[in-house]
């Protein structure tokens, strides 16, 4: 009969799961099972225990994500897969304190999809899920050593609360970061109104209530590596409107 015969088959993928590799076998029928949940055993054989490595390809987007240390592979596995297009997740470290784990998308939009969904969440309550973009949080990883010397961040003021005393300019080569990045290396030096780069362009200047604070961030950022971007800092030449204006003639 053909029930048997699908039962049969059913039986037989179920069993090539089982291993240290989740492997992903035609329109998605082996990733589920195909009604294979009736086995606990086989539920807990497909847990994501699949190797990265295999599954990547050039469009891959990885998602880090650190979260309650009570949130294992196979919840995780279920939250992240609300979103379509995941491709695996896997548990990177797990302490008494909290879980780091990476989770792969097919493309950005995808990934982005999951991550509006999904960061911030309060899962358990009162346990916030932080979900970054990898290369976003290798930058801030790498950032945090090298501004270390610079002493903590400092609140920016915002441009409502203090006048611009002072502008640095600044260039980043070869390409623009992001501008989270640039307030965190601003913002060291204290009174910084805030960070502007222009739309499109790899340039920008940073606004500060005092000129004390501007120098010293000329000083000391010029020049230094963040993420892939070397940063180029320099005092922002704004001429004063007297000097533009061409002197009346007397009379």
């Amino acid at each position: 009969p053909r029930e048997n015969l699908k039962q049969n088959q059913q039986q037989q993928q179920q069993q090539h799961y089982q291993g240290n590799q989740y492997q992903n076998q035609g329109n998605d029928g082996g990733r589920y099972g195909n009604g294979g949940g009736n086995n606990g055993n086989n539920e807990y054989s497909r847990k994501r225990t699949h190797s990265p490595e295999n599954n990547r390809s050039g469009g891959d987007v990885k998602l880090v994500v650190i979260c309650s240390s009570g949130l294992n592979q196979d919840r995780l596995w279920r939250l992240f897969d609300i979103a379509p297009g995941m491709k695996y997740c896997n548990i990177v470290t797990q302490n008494d304190i909290n879980t780091t784990a990476s989770v792969v998308y097919a493309c950005r939009d995808e990934a982005q999809r999951a991550l509006d969904k999904i960061h911030g969440l309060e899962y358990p309550i009162g346990e916030r899920i932080i979900v970054r973009y990898e290369n976003e949080f290798r930058d801030e990883m790498q950032n945090c050593d090298i501004l270390a010397p610079l002493g903590p961040p400092k609140p920016i003021l915002g441009h409502q609360n203090a006048q611009c005393a002072k502008k640095a300019f600044f260039i980043c080569m070869p390409e623009a970061i992001s501008v989270k990045l640039l307030q965190d290396a601003f913002c060291r030096f204290g009174d910084l109104i805030n960070v502007y780069l222009i739309p499109g362009k790899r340039h920008g200047y940073a606004a500060f209530a005092s000129e004390v604070a501007a120098d010293r961030a000329i000083q000391q950022l010029h020049g230094i590596q963040l993420g892939d971007c070397r940063l180029k800092v320099l005092e922002c030449m704004e001429q004063n409107e007297s000097k533009r204006k061409r002197p009346m003639d007397q009379s």
